[in-house]
């Protein structure tokens, strides 16, 4: 019996401690089962996250891939940009260089200009000194002319009344000899003689006085016509010497051809002036 107790206690002991193992390794395994859902549930987590991170990258990648492609794009445009800017450049230095050399030609050009502008002025203020001469010529001519015709305008009522004067003092000599010769018939010869002799010397005397006075008129008219003549040939030489001047500048101051053509009508008028005076002249000599 003492046996059998023995046998049955030791089977009661092994059979308990094979519960507590079997609890033990129930709750090791529990427990491994929490962790390792633990461990997956993390995984899946870190999985979802990577995979989130991962399609970030992706899509970061994908924008950077069509930066990278803009900014090729870009890059290609702006070569082209730097190739155009090269050759603008290239042009613009070509046209620069030709500009260079025309503003090269055109202060050449200028200098010339200038040159001839200068002659232009020299030979412009001789012209207009020659002007100013011939102007106070003319206006000494035209002063002298205004002297001369009022003296002719004198002389010639002068003598037209000196004329007239001695025609009738002609006349009434002619006519006292008439009446001498009519009333010396009854008279002695030496009585008729004398009168006659008298009437001619009275006329003689009468044709001496009107002679004298023709004499000293055409004398005053021919010093009058010299002096005339001579201020002619002085406004002639001014007016040649004005032409020659306007010659020589005449493609730069065109203008004086108005003086030339003004000296020139000027000229005229003193020539008609003068032939006029020349005509009244003729007229006198032939009275």
């Amino acid at each position: 019996m003492p046996i059998v107790e023995t046998s049955s206690t030791s089977t009661a002991t092994s059979s308990g401690k094979s519960s507590r193992r079997d609890r033990n390794a129930a709750r090791g395994r529990q427990k491994d089962i929490e962790f390792a859902t633990e461990i997956g549930q993390g995984l899946l987590v870190e999985v979802r996250r990577l995979q989130a991170l991962l399609q970030e990258k992706e899509e970061r990648i994908k924008d950077l891939e069509a930066e990278k492609i803009e900014f090729e794009r870009n890059i290609d445009q702006l070569n082209e940009t730097l190739r155009a800017n090269k050759e603008s450049e290239d042009r613009l230095n070509e046209r620069v260089w030709t500009l260079e050399l025309t503003k090269q030609d055109l202060n050449i050009q200028l200098e010339d200009l200038q040159q001839q502008l200068n002659k232009a002025r020299s030979n412009y203020s001789k012209v207009e000194k020659a002007f100013s001469t011939s102007t106070d010529v003319i206006e000494q001519i035209k002063n002298n002319e205004e002297k001369l015709s009022s003296n002719l305008e004198n002389l010639k009522s002068l003598y037209n009344e000196d004329m007239e004067n001695n025609r009738k003092i002609i006349d009434d000599l002619k006519s006292q000899l008439n009446s001498y010769l009519n009333t010396s018939t009854s008279n002695d010869d030496d009585n008729d003689s004398k009168k006659n002799l008298l009437a001619e010397n009275e006329t003689i005397k009468a044709l001496d006085v009107a002679n004298r006075m023709i004499s000293s008129l055409r004398a005053s008219l021919k010093k009058e016509k010299d002096e005339n003549h001579k201020l002619k040939m002085l406004l002639v030489d001014s007016q040649e010497f004005e032409v020659m001047h306007n010659t020589e500048c005449f493609d730069s101051i065109p203008k004086h051809v108005k003086t030339i053509q003004d000296g020139s009508s000027r000229t005229s008028e003193l020539s008609d002036i003068d032939g006029n005076k020349n005509n009244d002249i003729v007229e006198w000599e032939m009275i």
